[in-house]
């Protein structure tokens, strides 16, 4: 009978424990959610400057010039800022053509090795057609940024496990 009555007696203190974690979590991800720097049909960027962090939001599934342009002015504001922290949601995109990791292989990793950035988090959906292809791909880049010793990378399926990791509260 004591085990029940122990569970009983600790059971508010511990709904209560995970409701505070729900708030914490809510609130930090809110503080995540940047100011807008920019924005159109496909991409939304943000900044949050106490954070030191470039927001990236992709809308819809993109093509490669979409992606070089976006990228482009990602690229301008994280220079102009000197951010430290780049988290990117491409949990609307669905594929990621050859053409498009050739590009980011060589443009997009060069242009991280001319900036602050030391953190980078990059959240996609679960449901990825190419889950696994990508996964290989991140991996890749991660090795090739540890290489570098200077950012550190992740790959996450959801926005707030990404938020803790870039704001150190993982």
């Amino acid at each position: 009978m004591q085990p029940k009555a122990f569970f009983f007696i600790f059971l508010p203190d511990l709904i209560c424990n995970f409701a505070s974690v729900g708030k914490v979590m809510r609130e930090l991800v809110e503080k995540a959610l940047a100011e807008v720097l920019f924005q159109n049909e496909y991409v939304k960027i943000g900044i949050n400057s106490e954070l030191s962090l470039i927001t990236v939001k992709w809308r819809r599934q993109i093509f490669l010039e979409e992606r070089k342009a976006g990228y482009h002015t990602v690229f301008e504001f994280v220079k102009k800022q000197a951010a430290q922290n780049l988290l990117v949601d491409n949990s609307n995109l669905f594929l990621f053509s050859i053409d498009e990791k050739r590009w980011v292989a060589e443009t997009f990793n060069a242009w991280v090795n001319q900036t602050s950035i030391r953190k980078f988090a990059l959240v996609t959906s679960d449901e990825y057609r190419n889950l696994l292809d990508l996964s290989e791909y991140i991996n890749t880049a991660k090795q090739h940024y540890q290489f570098l010793n200077k950012v550190s990378h992740e790959f996450f399926t959801d926005y707030e496990t990404a938020v803790l990791w870039i704001t150190d509260q993982f």
